[in-house]
């Protein structure tokens, strides 16, 4: 009975993605309407720094007797910075190599 569906569209040159998921079940209700939705912003082209606006439906399992306020919409932002590695040795060893040359400097 429930028909979930996940749509994601890219604009400014893969730079913005903005993302709809979630189920057509519910169309009485805007938050149902809108479902969970996410726009995300490289802030580099290398995607290295992002800026996240989401919003998301939480279903409380602990309420779900047929009360309205089993579903919760939480809101909010994010902003991530992305490093890639092979072991935790690169990983920290170029956090060392940093503090080292912001000293020297």
């Amino acid at each position: 009975n429930t028909f979930q569906l996940r749509l994601s569209y890219t604009l400014m040159d893969g730079r913005l993605r903005i993302t709809r998921e979630g189920g057509l079940t519910n169309l009485v209700d805007v938050n149902s309407i809108a479902g969970n939705w996410t726009a995300e912003y490289l802030l580099t082209t290398d995607g290295k720094y992002r800026v996240k606006v989401y919003s998301r439906n939480n279903y409380d399992l602990t309420n779900l007797a047929g009360s309205q306020n089993a579903i919760n919409n939480t809101t909010g932002t994010s902003i991530a910075q992305t490093i890639s590695f092979n072991t935790f040795r690169d990983f920290f060893s170029g956090i060392k190599r940093k503090r080292k040359k912001k000293a020297e400097d």
